[in-house]
């Protein structure tokens, strides 16, 4: 679950809600923060608590569909089949323009009898 969400970063100026609790800002600094995030000057990533409060949804169904989603993209990956690089090329010649065949051709130009070679 720690992968999904991402703890802020100096580089980036992302601000965490997992570690909003723990700032030690004063009223100022926290407007100042508050203005910036508003602002958009500043990313906001909320915690999950955060959101489930502001969704009106529990914590342990947020948990459990942002599970499932996760598990349906893995099997989706999973299912995917590698294309065969053989298929990859016929499939981008067939799609690709005849100026860009042509342009191929002449830039292959001389390396005609090593590919006919190989062709073999």
């Amino acid at each position: 679950m720690n992968v999904l969400i991402q703890k802020s970063s100096a580089v980036n100026g992302l601000v965490s809600g997992r570690g909003l609790a723990h700032r030690k800002l004063d009223p100022d600094q926290n407007v100042a923060l508050a203005a910036d995030v508003a602002t958009g000057e500043r990313p906001f990533q909320p915690s999950l608590a955060q959101i489930s409060l502001l969704f009106g949804v529990s914590l342990v169904r947020l948990r459990e569909e942002l599970k499932a989603r996760a598990a349906a993209a893995q099997e989706l990956v999973e299912t995917l089949e590698p294309l065969d690089p053989i298929e990859e090329l016929t499939r981008a010649w067939k799609m690709a323009p005849a100026n860009d065949r042509e342009w191929f051709l002449q830039a292959i130009n001389g390396r005609v009898d090593a590919i006919a070679g190989i062709i073999r």
